[in-house]
């Protein structure tokens, strides 16, 4: 899986792309059905297979299209192709492109393989689906979307979709999470409203790219640093679940309680892993929330207070797992729980450390990592030029 995901960042061939994206999804149904015994993986396995074929099958007839009208596959040449003659064959390929990667990124309506694959999925594997695998899908898109189409393409248009896409995904998502009393399966519709803030960014950059090109470039920032941060306290916060449901048995909300006094340093990090999703400072989560709801103000008033609602949404959700879970009273079948071991500690302390250590320098993360992400994202040019000069023009 993850040599699939590596290879989709470095390949150059929109074909080998297509390759390595089916390398880590054929991959990931079969960790899904990790355990193969209980009827609920293997459903949730099958399921992501029909839907996740169903994508590659959307992905896979848009590269043959651009194959057909272009004669190449190098997603340079390809660039330079598209850009210098644009045909209603390219548009349709950008199409498929879109819905293919939305389904591989969970977006809504096309998400709901989503909670069934996360809840029943082994803890690491949720952790690595939650934190990695349905950003790739976003990756694809965005790397689709700008380094191969690029100026060609009607950026409002498509920046006006996604945050259409986006404004729903966000309140389903926080909507179904607040009706779960699977703790998994609520984070599984958590990690879904969370993709919703991430095209929100995007969209509204994409929208006003051609007004004016440095509020663009801000709300896309705004975009990418979320989608940082929720690799982080994403895999935090399913790591926790799987630490409860290890040390206690059970994940179901109206079967736990009292856990704080018993788990007191998952506990904390529970805390710092909500408190980041719901983007209360000084946490990672606010740094970029904070930059979405700017950048969206500009471009629409309305945008902000809606990202807002859905964060109130997504706070009633974590604090019912918490009343549920960690306060309350001490039900005697837990008495003899014990905290987790230094194994599973280790792990969720380091991310909690990062979700604060981010919240308080984000400008740093923005100026170091996501700001050079975003410039080689949108620097078709510079692309083509460097690519195709390599090979000799």
């Amino acid at each position: 899986m993850i040599a699939g995901l590596l290879g989709i960042v470095i390949t150059g061939d929109i074909f080998n792309m297509y390759v390595f994206l089916e390398i880590a999804a054929i991959s990931i149904y079969a960790l899904v059905a990790f355990k193969k015994d209980t009827p609920e993986s293997m459903e949730a396995a099958i399921k992501y297979l029909i839907v996740g074929s169903i994508a590659s099958s959307f992905i896979l007839l848009g590269i043959a299209l651009l194959y057909g009208e272009y004669g190449t596959l190098a997603m340079a040449q390809l660039a330079y192709d598209i850009q210098v003659s644009p045909t209603l064959v390219g548009n349709v390929a950008l199409a498929l492109f879109i819905t293919g990667f939305a389904i591989k990124a969970g977006i809504v309506p096309m998400h709901l393989w989503v909670a069934d694959a996360y809840a029943v999925a082994p803890t690491p594997i949720s952790m690595f689906l939650s934190g990695i695998a349905t950003k790739v899908g976003l990756y694809a898109l965005f790397r689709v979307a700008f380094t191969l189409f690029g100026a060609s393409i009607n950026e409002t248009a498509i920046g006006r979709i996604l945050i259409i896409f986006a404004v729903i995904t966000i309140f389903v998502g926080t909507s179904m999470a607040l009706l779960q009393t699977d703790f998994k399966r609520l984070l599984a519709y958590s990690s879904v409203s969370q993709v919703g803030y991430i095209l929100l960014g995007v969209g509204v950059g994409f929208s006003v790219m051609m007004v004016d090109r440095d509020i663009g470039i801000y709300s896309i920032n705004a975009g990418i640093f979320h989608l940082l941060n929720h690799a982080l306290f994403g895999a935090l916060i399913f790591m926790i679940a799987g630490v409860i449901l290890r040390q206690v048995g059970t994940i179901n909300l109206n079967e736990l309680g009292g856990l704080a006094k018993k788990m007191p340093v998952t506990t904390i990090c529970f805390l710092i892993a909500s408190a980041s999703i719901i983007g209360i400072p000084p946490f990672n989560g606010f740094a970029s929330k904070w930059l979405i709801y700017t950048s969206t103000a500009i471009y629409n008033p309305l945008l902000p207070v809606i990202a807002i609602a859905g964060s109130v949404l997504t706070a009633g959700a974590y604090v019912k797992v918490f009343h549920g879970a960690f306060s309350g009273r001490e039900l005697d079948e837990f008495k003899d729980v014990k905290e987790a071991t230094l194994t599973m500690l280790v792990p969720m302390i380091i991310l909690a450390i990062s979700c604060i250590v981010i919240g308080l320098f984000p400008v740093y993360v923005v100026d170091m990592v996501i700001s050079p992400a975003t410039e080689a994202l949108l620097n078709q040019e510079r692309y083509i030029i460097t690519v195709l000069g390599l090979r000799g023009g």
